[in-house]
């Protein structure tokens, strides 16, 4: 009997026990521990990795396999639910701007047809099993996922250019709700800079990766690869789950895997993962420019247009435009409502007095991304004050910021932020106000409240390919006052280049789109990409162009190519070293504490 009562009593007080640990651990949220449930069923494990961004372009297989390899390994400690893999629509199917499937694509994948029908209901993204039988930005890719993430889950995403923000946003929100369950990776299969030249898409991706790793969602819409709604997408994804640490595996390019210089034909990769955490951002950041010579859109130019189209003069280089900060060019003429006139015999004083049209003007800088122009020439009051009155009006009504006003006391200075760094532009016209004297002392102020001042002056002898003793005397005394870089117009040709108390001058850069082809000097063309980097580092890419006899530029291939820029670096005024590398395509200014302006407290 008395063991009994024991047993009795002691039950009772391990019950009492049981009952007061419950009530403490329900009262802590803590229910796991006494319903002997796994903890890992209860507590969501993050992902170390929760996106990647991919090649689909498997001339870069190798890297895609690193990626892949290199992603499933660090997550393997934990499961994932899903994978959405992203593509560009690049064949733009219809169906909607985001698109994804409920049924199998492939034999090799099986499809979230739960998650892709929830989309699809909420209008998140819409269903179109036949859009992606073709797609390569999706179908590449199903070899290296079902290596790599077997039996995993695939929903296929499609996303057309343009697609809004807001879109994006609202799909990213909701990836990353309680309503869908689990661990989900996203995958971005996006090939980057197109097109172009292996030097020209090194600057490009560099500005791209900076934006990444920086999570400028800003800056997303700017930058040179072939799906910018993915790129946002994985970005908010990311950002919203505290996977802020961009980590770089490879950048590359076909040029580089196939150890050959191509033109035009050049594709460039980006292979990284998103990591738990964030990384320390920098203060000073890439900034990065292009600029161009002579625009000039009335005369055979106009009619060319009415005939073809804005967009035939840069429809094989246009993509050169993307990832700058600021593309600059000469607008050598007034924008206005006026008749054109200048469509006569060159016996004729009207065939030099110019005025462009103000919806082709508008619809050229847009598709090329113009957001700075010079307007001092010698043309720009060809209508007069009128002509100047209009074109002013018609570049601040579309946020177009220019310099080269020509009274002596306008306001000719603009400044731009770029890359946690006050940049200056003025403009010094040879044939008009404001006087040297004048610009002398606009370059001044623009030194003394800037990082970097950059002068864009019109000078020099047309068609001459050198230059002249003036142009010198005057680069010389404008880097005295101040200027760090100049960026020369008007001898419709290209000139040299020289270096001057460790700062740049390009005294030509001859035309852009003008309607001269009457020698190889006048067809011959350069733009100048210059991109300030996070060390105040200061690279000069030089892209020579060539433009058949109605105007249309093109990347000049490798024979002319060779001649331009051994041309122009036989004639510069610089060292044996910079010349070879002007001779190859590109140098830069590496005493960066003569170049910036270290003093300015911005």
């Amino acid at each position: 009997m008395t063991k009994i009562i024991v047993i009795i009593v002691s039950l009772l007080l391990i019950s009492g026990i049981v009952f007061l640990y419950l009530g403490e651990m329900l009262q802590n949220n803590e229910p796991k521990q006494y319903f002997n449930q796994k903890e890992e069923n209860l507590i969501t494990i993050k992902m170390p990795v929760s996106g990647i961004i991919t090649p689909h372009h498997l001339v870069a297989k190798n890297l895609i396999e690193k990626l892949f390899a290199q992603t499933a390994k660090d997550n393997e400690s934990v499961t994932i639910d899903r994978i959405v893999l992203i593509s560009p629509n690049h064949f733009h199917v219809k169906g909607g701007d985001l698109i994804v499937a409920n049924e199998n694509i492939s034999q090799n994948v099986v499809i979230d047809m739960e998650l892709a029908n929830t989309l699809n209901k909420k209008e998140y993204a819409y269903i179109n099993n036949n859009a992606f039988k073709k797609e390569h930005g999706i179908q590449g890719l199903i070899p290296f996922v079902d290596k790599y993430f077997p039996d995993v889950k695939v929903l296929p995403l499609m996303i057309e250019d343009g697609t809004g923000d807001d879109r994006l946003d609202k799909l990213a929100d909701y990836l990353v709700s309680d309503e869908v369950e689990g661990n989900t990776l996203l995958i971005l299969s996006s090939d980057f800079s197109h097109e172009l030249t292996s030097d020209i898409s090194g600057i490009h991706d560099i500005v791209a990766i900076d934006a990444i790793e920086n999570f400028d969602l800003d800056k997303v819409h700017t930058l040179d690869t072939d799906c910018l709604g993915g790129l946002r997408l994985i970005m908010q994804f990311s950002k919203k789950q505290g996977y802020e640490n961009f980590e770089l595996l490879a950048n590359s390019s076909s040029s580089e895997v196939y150890n050959n210089f191509f033109i035009g034909e050049n594709t460039s990769y980006v292979t990284g993962q998103f990591k738990l955490g964030q990384k320390d951002q920098n203060q000073k950041r890439i900034a990065n420019m292009l600029f161009g010579g002579d625009v000039m859109l009335d005369r055979t130019i106009r009619t060319t247009v009415q005939r073809l189209s804005v967009s035939y003069f840069t429809d094989k280089i246009h993509r050169i435009f993307w990832a700058q900060d600021i593309n600059m060019v000469n607008i050598e003429g007034p924008i206005t409502d006026n008749i054109s006139v200048s469509n006569v015999s060159m016996d004729n004083s009207n065939h030099f007095k110019f005025t462009f049209s103000k919806e082709h003007t508008k619809e050229f800088c847009d598709i090329n991304r113009i957001n700075m122009v010079s307007i001092g020439n010698n043309h720009i009051l060809n209508f007069g004050r009128d002509g100047l009155k209009q074109t002013q009006e018609f570049l601040e009504e579309n946020d177009i910021d220019y310099v080269g006003v020509p009274e002596e006391n306008a306001e000719n200075i603009v400044f731009k932020d770029m890359g946690g760094r006050k940049i200056a532009f003025v403009a010094y016209n040879d044939f008009a106000p404001p006087s040297l004297e004048k610009t002398i002392e606009l370059v001044e102020q623009a030194k003394q409240n800037s990082d970097f001042t950059v002068v864009y002056p019109h000078w020099g002898q047309e068609y001459n390919k050198k230059m002249t003793k003036k142009q010198r005397d005057t680069a010389h005394l404008l880097i005295d006052a101040g200027a760090d870089l100049i960026i020369g117009a008007h001898p419709h040709v290209i000139e040299p280049v020289e270096i001057y108390k460790n700062k740049v001058i390009f005294y030509s850069l001859g035309n852009f789109v003008f309607d001269q082809y009457f020698n190889d000097d006048v067809r011959e063309r350069m733009l100048i990409n210059v991109m300030i980097d996070e060390n105040d580092e200061i690279n000069f890419v030089l892209t020579p162009l060539w433009t058949n006899q109605f105007g249309q530029l093109e990347l000049a291939d490798a024979t002319r190519r060779e001649k331009i820029l051994k041309e122009m670096s036989q004639n510069s005024i610089v060292s044996d070293e910079i010349r070879e590398d002007i001779h190859n395509g590109g140098f830069d200014v590496s005493n960066q504490s003569s170049v910036i302006n270290n003093t300015l407290k911005l």
